[in-house]
């Protein structure tokens, strides 16, 4: 996957080309996300996640955020989980996670 031409070429993070970016990807998809569920570490989570997402609305989507797809206007998944992450971000874990728990003791 990491040689495919989409990596190669159209994703440049930083500077970085190839599979640097794909490996901060899923970083950020996978651990950062597991995070998230287990509600450890869940605003310092949720960094790499928004900005991944702020990375894949400006630059593979161009900013696509409303588009025109085979269902009618559809909403770009990018966008969604971008507002979903910032707002857990500014609204804080909650009483259900292992932060709070952690910090209740």
């Amino acid at each position: 996957m990491a040689a495919s031409d989409f990596w190669a070429k159209e994703v440049s993070f930083l500077g970085m080309t190839g599979k640097t970016p794909l490996a901060l990807t899923i970083f950020a998809e996978f651990f950062c996300s597991l995070l998230l569920i287990l509600g450890l570490f869940t605003r310092l989570a949720l960094i790499p996640l928004i900005i991944c997402m702020g990375y894949i609305i400006a630059c593979v989507a161009k900013f696509e955020v409303i588009y025109s797809g085979d269902n009618g206007i559809e909403v770009n998944n990018a966008f969604v989980y971008f507002m979903i992450y910032l707002g857990i971000y500014l609204t804080g874990p909650g009483n259900y996670s292992l932060d709070y728990k952690i910090a209740n003791r």
